[in-house]
């Protein structure tokens, strides 16, 4: 209770539990002195207001005893004697600071939120289950060729350029699942050129009786997407050049090295004919000559052999594999174990090309670099991939090897590991020293590459 010059009159409990000061400390004291008080507005315009409508209420900031600021929201009543002339002022003050608190972080983390959402480089946005955008950022509505949000909002992401079937999917996925990641959607932009973006979404159930509504950002990644078609084309075309060159020089093999080789032999074979007028060393060193002689000749057949095999693209899949691995063994000396099922079936050009890269150098480093005598192979085939796996028993190498492994010339582990890559799959090299080496490709069919 105050007096009409705004003094304390009368102190209560609940007053010195707030503030901290007795009735003693406060009595006859200025409160808004005391409490250090700070109006919405000028002390002398809340009085006089006060004075003249005989009652003010709004937040008054007070400082307590030990310093502490607090918010209050304070109502005055202007008491009157029995005369109706005022007498005294009644002050209710109720003690709101962890409520503005609360409201003043809610108030930062909107300002915030909207300073992320008006400012991203991403289309941020809001939609409803139908596809009508509630809510965009500028970034949202520039990808669109809108000026600003204001002509977004509104309209139905379907006459904004999106693709209407993969939008409705979209849709679908977010409705059923709550939460898409990453999806790729393609639209027209406004003057006509195709482009995709990547969006992600949540689906935001604001009351149980309202529906829910989508809120999530999209981006532009048409120049990303074109880059890496371009990363793809070159890649392809980096393989399809490696196997035209290993082609010509399998041939080249074949053709001339294995030629020359074949006269050579005949040659020695002829001068052999004449060995016994030799005496021994001249007669042993021609015998050895025309054994060297066979085995370089059996070894350049093999390695054309393994370079480019001919027909091998003109067989069915499951034909073709066992036509080469038993190629292979007549000319490597190699006993090879094959288990390949026949409805491996016919695979597109560029699959059974990686199958069979994937098998042509697993088969040359056997045969190169392993000292095994032998060699499984299998094939698996399901609905989802095909699966190769290839090993041996010769001398493999230490786990923490293989990665260094990749990088030794001949082993052919890094074209292979691309190759299968090119294709969407994966490669793995399981190898231990004396326990031989295991290579296995999991390749996806039916499915172009991402």
């Amino acid at each position: 209770l105050l007096d009409l010059d705004l003094k304390i009159a009368l102190w209560n409990k609940g007053s010195e539990s707030l503030y901290g000061y007795t009735q003693e400390e406060a009595q006859g004291k200025d409160l808004s002195l005391l409490l250090k008080a700070v109006f919405p507005k000028p002390k002398e315009y809340v009085v006089a207001e006060f004075l003249k409508q005989g009652r003010w209420e709004g937040e008054v900031t007070h400082t307590t005893k030990d310093g502490r600021p607090l918010t209050v929201l304070s109502s005055w009543t202007l008491l009157r004697d029995e005369e109706g002339q005022p007498s005294a002022a009644a002050q209710i003050n109720h003690d709101i600071t962890q409520g503005k608190q609360k409201e003043s972080r809610l108030l930062e983390s909107e300002r915030r939120y909207r300073r992320f959402f008006d400012h991203d480089l991403a289309g941020v946005y809001r939609a409803t289950l139908e596809g009508r955008i509630l809510d965009c950022n500028q970034a949202f509505a520039q990808l669109f060729g809108a000026a600003s949000p204001d002509g977004v909002v509104g309209s139905l992401a379907q006459d904004l350029g999106f693709e209407p079937s993969e939008w409705r999917a979209f849709l679908g996925r977010v409705e059923k699942t709550t939460k898409v990641a990453g999806d790729e959607i393609s639209f027209v932009r406004k003057d006509g050129t195709r482009a995709r973006a990547r969006m992600s979404a949540i689906l935001v159930q604001e009351g149980e009786a309202e529906p829910g509504v989508i809120e999530g950002f999209i981006l532009d990644v048409t120049t990303q997407k074109q880059a890496e078609d371009s990363l793809r084309a070159l890649a392809r075309r980096s393989v399809q050049l490696q196997d035209e060159e290993r082609q010509r020089f399998g041939r080249q093999l074949h053709d001339r090295v294995g030629s020359t080789l074949v006269a050579l032999n005949m040659n020695l074979s002829a001068a052999q004919g004449t060995a016994a007028a030799l005496d021994s060393p001249a007669r042993d060193a021609l015998s050895e000559s025309l054994s060297m002689g066979k085995e370089a000749l059996n070894e350049v057949r093999t390695l054309s052999y393994l370079l480019h095999p001919p027909l091998m693209h003109d067989l069915g899949t499951s034909v073709a594999l066992r036509w080469y691995v038993e190629g292979f063994a007549e000319r490597s000396g190699i006993k090879v174990q094959l288990d390949v099922p026949e409805e491996v079936g016919q695979l597109p050009a560029e699959l059974e090309g990686t199958v069979f890269r994937v098998l042509q150098e697993s088969l040359s480093n056997i045969h190169l670099h392993s000292g095994s005598e032998t060699a499984r192979i299998k094939v698996m085939r399901s609905p989802e991939d095909i699966r190769i796996e290839v090993s041996d028993a010769g001398h493999g190498f230490a786990p923490a090897s293989v990665a260094g492994a990749a990088a030794r010339p001949g082993l052919g582990i890094v074209l292979m590991r691309e190759r299968v890559q090119l294709a969407g799959g994966s490669l793995e090299v399981d190898s231990r020293p004396g326990k031989g080496t295991t290579i296995r490709a999991v390749l996806p069919v039916g499915r172009s590459n991402p």
